[in-house]
């Protein structure tokens, strides 16, 4: 059984279609759960599609990935983002992997939802390419907008490192990595709003995840910054 959990905050506008995206025709061993914050209709519209849980206790994206991973009866825990819609054969692709009892981490690529064609460009060179490109060296970047663990060794290493805001999921994916086979799916992708980067700014946004790529990988120290912080102070 799989279990995909998704942090919600004042997603009202978004979270229906990324609950029907996953509504799955060729795969139903699933369960859905959703840790809400924040004080739209993001509950009311959830409630319908699964486990949806009220939280305003938790203070960020992987605090409440980690509660929601607590409610989970599931051997596999798969995480997307609120503002995301899966492909059809998502949940299938991460079931078939997770076959190998060796796999403990896995994730796939992901594109615009909307935008233009330099969003389009921008996130195959990052967020497929990139992925992809630093793989090869072990190092991986299983995005929160759509990455998989298996339960029993998320649970073993203490899930996401809640002291972090920013590049909390590349963390956990370098972590893991020491427990067994991380596999990266190039076919299994996701679509998410580029609306917080258009907010920031492609180029503002780059230097920041260089960055704090440099302090994590390089130096091994634990990145400070907030993710989007100036965005999220105003929820849309």
């Amino acid at each position: 059984m799989i279990s995909v959990i998704i942090p919600a905050y004042n997603e009202e506008n978004n979270i229906k279609a990324c609950l029907e995206s996953i509504r799955s025709k060729f795969y139903d061993d699933y369960e859905i759960i959703i840790i809400i914050g924040g004080d739209d209709r993001t509950y009311d519209i959830a409630k319908e599609y699964g486990n949806a849980v009220r939280d305003n206790e938790s203070q960020g994206a992987g605090p409440a990935r980690n509660k929601g991973s607590k409610l989970a009866k599931g051997d596999v825990l798969v995480f997307i983002d609120a503002d995301t819609v899966v492909n059809p054969h998502w949940l299938e692709k991460f079931a078939k992997v997770f076959e190998d009892p060796k796999v403990v981490a896995s994730g796939g690529p992901v594109r615009p939802l909307e935008g233009t064609l330099i969003d389009k460009v921008l996130f195959k060179l990052n967020q497929d390419w990139g992925y992809r490109f630093t793989s090869f060296f072990h190092i991986y970047q299983f995005s929160g907008q759509s990455c998989a663990f298996r339960k029993s060794v998320f649970d073993k290493i203490g899930g996401f490192n809640e002291e972090m805001s920013f590049l909390e999921d590349t963390e956990i994916s370098n972590r893991i990595k020491k427990e067994g086979k991380c596999v990266y799916i190039p076919d299994n992708w996701v679509a998410s709003s580029p609306r917080r980067f258009h907010k920031k700014g492609y180029l503002q946004t780059l230097w920041k995840f260089l960055r704090n790529y440099f302090y994590m990988i390089v130096l091994h120290r634990l990145p400070k910054e907030a993710y989007f912080a100036s965005v999220e102070k105003k929820k849309d």
